[in-house]
């Protein structure tokens, strides 16, 4: 989540060399994975500088990015309150929200740094990713629709304007998704295999197997290339072959759930076929 980068790489009060000094040591301290030491060595300097965000903010960053997201939280709300609104606060407490699972505060949080920002992508993109988390693929299709009015060719954005178009079958506004960021990077297998998604949903079968197949030849151990073709079979009546095909997804990409699923639907599918 790299929206955890963001005080570093913006204009923002300078810390002075005390505080520089704490993230340091909070930072090796991390990489040595002594987290609780690192909490406790912010926590300090806080207590003595309430009134430095930029620390508090990076501390917070370190912490969170070794696996403390609840220490981070913690660090980010007293430096709210101890500093007023300010975006890269609400923007990193998002994320750390999100990493502890907390998505509805998540979002709260990630709306107060887009208020204070309206126009930093930054920020917009932290709302969308918890927009998303949180179910609410409506209103993070309306926000990537204004991010890609000021950049109509960010392949990233695409994509995920198109991923959320297959959350909401809406399946033709994810075909046309597809195809645009195809447009710009032909190569793109991921774009190649969610075209052949959004195809099945509309219908066109033959269409789909050939983006499936190309994709599978780019990736032929991606477990979402082999579920594509898959359901192409499945459409065409093959549930044999759909079978063996969802049971090599689940052997070569064992990360990728939803195989799993597939197969014990049609197994069962199968075998009540054969029970009529």
């Amino acid at each position: 989540m790299g929206i955890l980068q963001a005080w570093r790489d913006r204009r923002a009060p300078r810390a002075d060399q005390n505080g520089e000094r704490c993230v340091h040591v909070v930072a090796e301290l991390c990489q040595r994975g002594e987290v609780h030491r690192a909490v406790r060595r912010a926590t300090s300097y806080q207590r003595r500088c309430p009134i430095d965000p930029r620390t508090a903010c990076n501390c917070a960053i370190e912490i969170s990015e070794a696996g403390s997201p609840e220490a981070a939280v913690t660090i980010l709300e007293r430096a709210v309150q101890s500093n007023g609104p300010n975006e890269f606060l609400f923007v990193n407490l998002s994320v750390a929200l999100q990493r502890c699972n907390q998505i509805p505060d998540a979002v709260e949080a990630a709306r107060k740094a887009c208020e204070l920002a309206p126009k930093d992508a930054a920020m917009r993109q932290q709302l969308i990713d918890v927009l998303r988390d949180d179910g609410s693929a409506d209103e993070a299709s309306e926000h990537l629709v204004t991010l890609l009015e000021d950049d109509p060719q960010s392949i990233n954005l695409l994509m995920q304007l198109g991923v959320v178009g297959m959350q909401l079958r809406h399946h033709a506004h994810a075909e046309e998704a597809f195809r645009k960021t195809l447009e710009a990077d032909p190569e793109h297998s991921f774009a190649r295999a969610n075209l052949a998604a959004a195809l099945l949903g509309l219908g066109h079968i033959d269409e789909a197997e050939g983006h499936a197949l190309r994709a599978l030849k780019m990736r032929p151990e991606d477990g979402v290339s082999l579920c594509n073709i898959a359901l192409v079979r499945e459409r065409q009546g093959r549930l044999g072959e759909a079978l063996e095909l969802y049971e090599r997804a689940v052997t070569l990409d064992p990360e990728y759930e939803p195989a799993a699923r597939e197969v014990a639907r049609v197994r069962k599918q199968i075998l009540d076929n054969k029970g009529r």
